[in-house]
């Protein structure tokens, strides 16, 4: 199923995002399909809440996922993509930081800024 995009950006120095994609083939087409192409041979790309980085599946231009992550970046997602935006699963640390029983001082999510 092909369906055209044409995003607003959300940064000051994106341009407009147009092009049409097929997700069963992950194929892209238009004026910005070079630039998913680029993206989506990157690996990963820079999430929110920053900072964070979304690492792609295996075949990122026919995951949704993926797609939502790398037009989300700098650009408002459609609504077919806002629910498969990528969920930052926080930081693995505790919620507040301490001194363990060796005297280590851990990190904790209060001591992090983002």
């Amino acid at each position: 199923m092909k369906a055209h995009y044409e995003l607003k950006p959300t940064a000051r120095y994106a341009q407009t995002l147009v092009f049409d994609w097929d997700i069963s083939t992950g194929e892209v087409s238009g004026p910005a399909a070079q630039f998913l192409l680029d993206m989506a041979r990157d690996g990963s790309i820079p999430a929110h809440p920053m900072p964070w980085q979304w690492t792609f599946s295996k075949t990122p231009l026919q995951n949704k996922t993926d797609m939502a992550a790398m037009v989300g970046y700098q650009h408002e997602l459609p609504a077919d993509l806002a629910d498969f935006y990528p969920k930052w699963q926080g930081s693995g640390a505790p919620e507040t930081s301490y001194t363990d029983a060796d005297g280590v001082f851990v990190v904790g999510n209060d001591a992090l800024t983002f």
